[in-house]
């Protein structure tokens, strides 16, 4: 039966499986699907080593696919692409400066390559007044078309990697939770297994993402406004420093602030 459903009856399993979901979410979660079937049909070939196993685990690694990938926080904050193979390629688009600026010997100066709005050429500091300056004169700006940008398409190849995990039960002690407790261990089991690998993969682009941010202040209220002598004080310079991280992640990413 289970290998039916990778069969005759895939199309059916598929789209049960796709149900409920739309978008970016359902096509990522096709290719994936798609990916499973492969490389189980591969396993299951004909004197390959240990293919008696396959029946059963075409039962529970569908339905641990179904449980996780809708759920983990990479859908929400980072792109997704899903790989065809276990050799692929991400691409990304960057948007950078084609050409240096008046170099003037300090550190904001603009060079070409540089990655275009980067938090570190924008934030520039000004001084003097008007009295000083002086307007270009049309004659010296009519012959030029201004600065220039280039797009960039990076490529960087990717491989997946294997992650092991595993649950053991017996026929015996299932029919004795069903029968006892009415609990269905398979299903537990599952359950277990799709949050542990969901909370895995979770952390793991959780801590990319803090690394690339390589944002952090430390909470000391006597440099605010000295030894509280309320706590509302702590509170409110407290909130004030996570505001001011979020929004400083949020200029070196430019997808949004920091939310966790």
């Amino acid at each position: 039966m289970s290998q039916e459903l990778l069969e005759s009856r895939w199309d059916e399993t598929k789209e049960a499986l796709l149900e409920g979901l739309e978008g970016q979410k359902r096509n990522a979660m096709g290719v994936i699907l798609e990916n499973t079937r492969k490389n189980l049909s591969e396993v299951a070939t004909a004197g390959s080593t240990g293919a008696g196993n396959i029946g059963a685990l075409n039962r529970v690694i569908l339905p641990v696919i179904r449980r996780v990938m809708p759920t983990v926080i990479a859908n929400e904050i980072v792109g997704v692409q899903p790989m065809t193979g276990p050799v692929g390629q991400i691409h990304t688009l960057r948007v950078r400066y084609a050409e240096a600026n008046n170099a003037t010997g300090t550190a904001n100066d603009v060079l070409a390559g540089d990655e275009a709005l980067s938090p570190f050429k924008i934030a520039t500091a000004y001084s003097g007044d008007g009295t000083a300056g002086s307007g270009d004169t049309a004659s010296a700006k009519e012959g030029t078309g201004g600065r220039k940008i280039a797009v960039q398409i990076l490529k960087q190849a990717v491989e997946a990697k294997t992650r092991k995990l595993q649950a053991r039960w017996t026929f015996e002690a299932a029919q004795d939770a069903q029968s006892q407790h009415g609990i269905d261990v398979e299903a537990e089991i599952m359950a277990a297994l799709a949050q542990e690998i969901t909370a895995e993969i979770d952390q793991e682009i959780l801590a990319s993402l803090r690394a690339l941010a390589a944002t952090e202040f430390t909470y000391n209220q006597a440099t605010v406004s000295g030894t509280a002598t309320f706590v509302g004080d702590e509170h409110a310079a407290l909130a004030v420093l996570i505001n001011r991280t979020a929004n400083l992640i949020a200029q070196r990413t430019r997808r949004g602030a920091g939310n966790w």
